[in-house]
């Protein structure tokens, strides 16, 4: 009888266990994902404002930075990104 009861037990910690790293996974996705929006917005700003100044697209993130347009360090936006906007 009570190993019957540890086993319920058992799975029922189980379960929740399941649950929690479901809903754990799904809220650090949604995060990335709010995150990578909010660099897109911050560098194609940069890269808008740069274009109706200049009148062309810059040639790299560090000409942003040069013009003033962009932070010299942006947490988590680099090169690759820049290449990543650009590129269409």
């Amino acid at each position: 009888m009570v190993r019957r009861r540890l086993l319920i037990l058992g799975l029922l910690l189980f379960g929740v266990v399941v649950l929690a790293y479901g809903q754990y996974t799904a809220s650090a996705s949604a995060a990335r994902e709010a995150s990578m929006r909010s660099k897109v917005f911050v560098l194609r700003d940069a890269i808008d404002e740069y274009r109706a100044k200049t009148g062309k697209n810059p040639a790299s993130l560090s000409q942003l930075v040069a013009g003033g347009y962009f932070p010299s360090h942006h947490p988590g936006i680099g090169e690759e990104d820049f290449k990543r906007l650009t590129s269409k």
